[in-house]
């Protein structure tokens, strides 16, 4: 236990490279711990269903349940998520998580896939699935989420010309 914190010192007391300085901004806290990331809040999914007295319900939706299928339940997935950067030097910035369909993934690399990317001012890549869920409130506030109809797609017919 005992090399493991000299290890973490020695670390802090190294000269950090020029972006760690930009980052270490009054109010940004990069240094969020796995726990603190463990609990995501925000649902991959959703089921929203009418019931017999004409309101609304709409519930977590976990992959491993059994869908209704009934006629007025219908699941919708997180495709977008948008957040703000907090900055107190800019004001910070908005970003985006996109999740990519099957479609165009076909039409450009010919393989049925799906994949999140992030979208800033300077980038576009791609990241794991769980990134678009994880806020550390202290610098990453969630600003709009965007679900879409599950199996959209396949009640329409896509193909371009």
């Amino acid at each position: 236990m005992k090399k493991e914190n000299s290890e973490a010192i020695k670390m802090k007391e190294s000269n950090p490279v020029e972006w760690e300085a930009l980052c270490n901004a009054e109010g940004l806290n990069f240094f969020t711990s796995m726990e603190e990331m463990k609990h995501i809040w925000i649902p991959f999914s959703i089921k929203m269903k009418l019931n017999k007295n004409k309101k609304l319900e709409v519930n977590n939706w976990n992959e491993k349940e059994e869908c209704d299928d009934e006629e007025n339940t219908f699941l919708y997935d997180l495709v977008v998520t948008v957040a703000h950067v907090l900055d107190p030097r800019t004001g910070g910035n908005l970003v985006a998580h996109i999740k990519v369909g099957e479609t165009y993934h076909q039409r450009k690399e010919g393989v049925t896939h799906k994949q999140w990317y992030l979208f800033n001012d300077f980038l576009i890549e791609p990241i794991d699935k769980c990134d678009p869920v994880q806020f550390d409130l202290s610098w990453k506030i969630p600003c709009s989420l965007y679900y879409a109809r599950r199996n959209l797609n396949s009640r329409h017919d896509l193909t371009s010309r």
